[in-house]
């Protein structure tokens, strides 16, 4: 296995600077002891993880899987287990929280830029009539004049 992947290796093609290790599948019990010390092992490190014992870590619960399925006979073990190193790490909720709080009140910050930019329209609309409306009383009162007396105000 190289790389965590098996290749084909042909060792007489091999020149005396590689440095490697093989490991044999005989010794220390059959594989049906190893298949109970490796459930029993997953057993105990499943139940530390839900205790909050931090002496298993994701890794580890791995790491004891995939010599799990390698004790079963199968090759691959990515076909069974995802390593958790390959997964992108998720962002922590409080920060989702957070951000999502950041962004209701920028939005309702938005709102209330909005709300202002109308209201103030509405008092440069309301001065533009008044306006309006004085400039024509004052037309009415220098027309009232002149038909009435001849003289202009103004």
């Amino acid at each position: 296995m190289l790389r965590n992947k098996w290749v084909p290796v042909r060792p007489d093609m091999w020149k005396d600077q590689y440095d490697c290790t093989v490991s044999v599948g005989i010794g220390n019990g059959n594989r049906d002891q190893q298949l109970l010390h490796l459930t029993t092992m997953l057993q105990f490190a499943g139940d530390a993880m839900r205790g909050g014992l931090k002496i298993v870590s994701e890794k580890n619960m791995y790491n004891m899987g995939a010599a799990l399925v390698r004790n079963m006979g199968f090759q691959n073990v990515d076909d069974f287990l995802t390593d958790p190193e390959s997964v992108p790490p998720q962002p922590d909720p409080r920060e989702q929280m957070e951000q999502a709080e950041l962004q209701l009140k920028q939005k309702e910050l938005e709102i209330k830029a909005a709300d202002i930019q109308v209201k103030q329209m509405k008092i440069q609309q309301d001065a533009a009539e008044a306006q309006v409306d004085a400039q024509l009383k004052v037309a009415e009162l220098n027309l009232e004049a002149q038909q009435g007396r001849g003289v202009a105000l103004g």
